[in-house]
């Protein structure tokens, strides 16, 4: 049991969370659940992505890892810290750092290397470790040559490569990205995906992406989907994609090879398995082609 929670940096307890809005004299006038029995364990190194539609309690979910909210039951576990306590909530910040959809909201500085470095300032590091965090951080997301851009003159991939070398400033061990390439045109999206990948295959950074996009989770080692407020499905990348009725059924579509091949079956050509990328569809299509020509022969 000790070797298992040594292995978890995230875990989540039977949590639950209401949005409530009172009104002027403090009476409830809505109270919705967005959160309800929501348990997982997230081990260290693990690339985790978070699916779900609006309204799914992705988000809320996300903002529950490093604090932003706390549980209204249950509780978050971060390197066993209980998020509730707030004497514990800086240091459960700097573990686990968090990346907002729209970079503008999370952009402060006047020049990139300025904006990197405020995190690090306002936990006290001294100047000369400021200075190489920020050199570290720029290279880890590819934008050294930009230190000193303003992030005006950035597109909007480079931009968020930028908050996000902001919260690796601060040494974090987990990546919490909300919906960070929503905003994106498609090769801001492929940059800021990459350096993501990068950082957690090379450096092992524990990643939790929460996404609406299946193409973004097909390279998650797990996946956990979301439906009002509840933990609906969870799996490898494969096994959840495989289950395309009940994605379906909560308003959820497959990435493109694996529709493709439905559609293939449908049409009677058995391509076997679940292909999750051209490559794999291209190869399984293949191999249902080659079944056809032996059986011929």
């Amino acid at each position: 049991m000790e070797g298992k929670i040594h292995r978890m940096i995230a875990q989540a307890r039977d949590v639950a969370y209401h949005y409530i809005r009172r009104d002027e004299e403090g009476r409830v006038v809505r109270d919705t659940a967005a959160l309800s029995s929501v348990s997982f364990d997230i081990e260290r190194g693990e690339f985790i992505a978070i699916l779900g539609h609006n309204g799914s309690g992705k988000s809320t979910l996300a903002k529950h890892l490093n604090g932003l909210l706390t549980p209204g039951e249950g509780a978050v576990l971060i390197e066993g810290m209980d998020t509730r306590d707030g004497e514990q909530i800086w240091n459960i910040r700097r573990i686990a750092g968090m990346v907002f959809q729209n970079p503008d909201n999370q952009i402060i500085g006047q020049i990139v290397e300025e904006d990197v470095a405020f995190g690090p300032e306002n936990l006290g590091v001294p100047p000369q470790e400021i200075a190489e965090r920020v050199q570290e951080a720029l290279a880890r997301v590819g934008m050294t040559e930009k230190r000193r851009f303003s992030p005006n003159k950035l597109s909007g991939g480079q931009k968020q490569r930028v908050s996000i070398a902001g919260v690796l400033a601060m040494r974090p061990k987990i990546l919490i990205l909300d919906e960070p390439t929503a905003m994106l045109d498609p090769e801001g999206r492929r940059e800021v995906l990459e350096a993501v990948h990068s950082l957690n295959r090379r450096e092992r950074i524990t990643v939790i992406l929460i996404t609406h996009d299946m193409e973004e989770a097909v390279d998650a080692d797990r996946i956990y989907v979301m439906d009002g407020g509840r933990i609906a499905l969870t799996g490898t990348p494969r096994e959840v994609f495989a289950q395309a009725e009940q994605l379906a059924a909560i308003g959820l579509t497959v990435p493109m090879a694996v529709a493709v091949a439905g559609l293939l079956r449908q049409e009677g050509l058995a391509v076997e398995g679940t292909p999750l990328t051209q490559e794999e569809l291209v190869e399984a299509i293949c191999r249902a082609a080659d079944k056809i020509t032996g059986d011929i022969k």
